[in-house]
């Protein structure tokens, strides 16, 4: 009922429709396209089941906690640039999800590293 009409069709008035609309299809270009998606998913799952089969035969040592924090990285790296879109962003939000893909690995391996020595 929103200025005598019985249906509400867009949220905008119709001269702020039309270019927005225009402007969304032209940034959906941005995206990955469902075969890359699956393609990265098919590598996520490859990463996981090595880490896991790493930790079903008890391996250990410095070599192996690097490597295994690399993984992690690629993953999460993989994970905020094509699944939550963050690739072509720049700014405060990227570089504070990255800072979390690669600072903790950091830590993790730092603390590893000086409990062993």
């Amino acid at each position: 009922m929103a200025h005598g009409r019985f249906i509400v069709d867009c949220a905008f008035s119709i001269s702020l429709y039309y270019p927005l609309k225009k402007k969304i299809i032209m940034s959906q270009s941005n995206f990955a396209s469902t075969k890359q998606l699956t393609i990265i998913w098919v590598v996520l799952i490859l990463l996981t089941i090595s880490t896991a089969y790493v930790g079903f035969l008890e391996l250990s040592g410095l070599a192996i906690v690097g490597i295994l924090l690399l993984t992690v990285t690629i993953k999460g790296q993989l994970i905020i640039d094509y699944y939550i879109g963050l690739k072509n962003v720049r700014g405060f939000w990227r570089l504070a999800m990255l800072g979390f893909v690669y600072i903790i690995p950091i830590i993790i391996f730092t603390g590893y590293y000086l409990s062993s020595v």
